[in-house]
């Protein structure tokens, strides 16, 4: 993905936050077919590295995982609010007027690899995240 240097986020913590706001997000891999590419909900999980760890749930019927056991790298795209800017609200407009349109967006590519737990462990998995999402605790 193409960032202007200027409007790059690299704090780990700002990205954390931003895959935990917009949860929702495509996971790509890719085979000897092409591409896969799903719409997943994602969990942030603190496994102790630096930018933790994405989980999600993919259905067996689905062709993602054995994809990805072919190939463990992934892509993983999060995305948030975007809107076109026009020429108008750039300051060099009122000056000499060689402005071109924009597009602003909020996203944040995670790559990696993916890896599909083994029976004893997807039960260990779903019993906490069932843990993580159902448990209400008072702050």
């Amino acid at each position: 993905m193409y960032i202007q240097k200027p409007l790059a986020e690299t704090k780990p913590e700002t990205l954390k936050k931003f895959m935990l706001d917009h949860s929702f997000a495509a996971l790509i891999v890719t085979g000897e077919q092409g591409m896969e590419a799903n719409h997943l909900p994602f969990e942030w999980v603190d496994d102790g590295s630096e930018l933790g760890l994405l989980r999600c749930h993919v259905a067996i019927r689905n062709p993602a995982w054995e994809i990805a056991m072919g190939n463990p790298n992934a892509l993983v795209m999060f995305t948030g609010p975007h809107g076109y800017v026009s020429p108008d609200l750039h300051p060099a407009s009122k000056t000499h007027g060689k402005v071109a349109p924009s597009w602003n967006y909020a996203a944040v590519h995670a790559y990696g690899e993916v890896s599909v737990p083994s029976n004893k462990e997807l039960i260990s998995i779903e019993q906490s995240t069932l843990y993580l999402t159902l448990e209400v605790f008072p702050e």
